[in-house]
């Protein structure tokens, strides 16, 4: 009975030894661009698993028959070290593996990439780039946004974003109202009416707040059923960790 036990025991054991042997998992966490130690199969195939599509494969293991599909890439047989470099479809990342050969049948390696990513360069303001200083750079922008042109580089906001920045007081029928985004400016442009039977007086102050550069109208009395233009143009502000307001940049400039 004892030894009948100890067979039983020792082919449970044998038995998950097998499977463990069988076939092995690994994750390899990429945080730079050093080479990464990974064991691959002597007798079976590696599977890679890459969190991009596989573009293109070099390895010093010529001999060893090497398939690449979508995210994976298949190795069968190493049975000396070697080296791998896997480039992902659109050329932009680089993976290095020092392969060290096991005795598993098969194993699977999973690759998670945890580098940092740059960020990208921020977009350089063509006003920015045109005008030579801070005066200039509004007066620019106050000739193309009052003459219904926006700049490259300027994207339209939604309309209830651009309405919700005209001041409730106005006393005028708003007609139509259109907000830009640029990297270093954001310009928001409206149009008034006046509906009433009265002459409108309009005053730049009134559109003044802390987070305005700088208010430009197109004309400062507004007789019944005339329109006018008002653009108002404020600082892009940027990522929440480096906010910049009007006031910030005024003070920049030296305004």
């Amino acid at each position: 009975m004892i030894q009948t036990w100890g067979i039983a025991i020792g082919l449970v054991m044998l038995t998950v030894s097998g499977i463990q042997n069988a076939r092995a998992e690994q994750v390899v966490r990429v945080v730079d661009d050093a080479p990464q130690d990974v064991a691959v199969s002597t007798t079976g195939v590696t599977v890679f698993r890459f969190p991009v599509p596989v573009g293109k494969v070099f390895s010093s293991l010529t001999q060893v028959p090497i398939q690449v599909e979508g995210t994976h890439v298949v190795i069968a047989k190493v049975e000396q070290p070697g080296d791998l470099v896997v480039l992902s479809r659109d050329g932009q990342t680089a993976y290095t593996f020092r392969l060290t050969p096991t005795s598993t049948t098969a194993e699977t390696v999973t690759v998670l990439d945890e580098r940092q990513k740059a960020p990208p360069a921020p977009e350089e303001d063509v006003i920015v780039k045109q005008a030579p200083d801070f005066i200039n750079q509004l007066v620019e922008l106050t000739k193309w946004f009052g003459n219904n042109q926006v700049p490259r580089g300027y994207v339209a906001q939604s309309e209830d974003e651009a309405r919700a920045m005209v001041p409730e007081w106005v006393g005028l029928a708003v007609e139509d109202v259109a907000l830009y985004r640029g990297p270093a400016y954001t310009v928001l442009r409206v149009s008034l009416r006046n509906t009433t039977e009265q002459v409108h007086t309009l005053q730049n102050w009134e559109w003044n707040g802390q987070d305005v550069l700088g208010v430009a109208l197109n004309r400062d009395r507004l007789p019944p059923g005339q329109r006018a233009t008002v653009v108002i143009i404020r600082a892009t502000v940027k990522d929440p960790g480096g906010e910049q307001t009007g006031k910030d940049r005024e003070e920049e400039h030296g305004a």
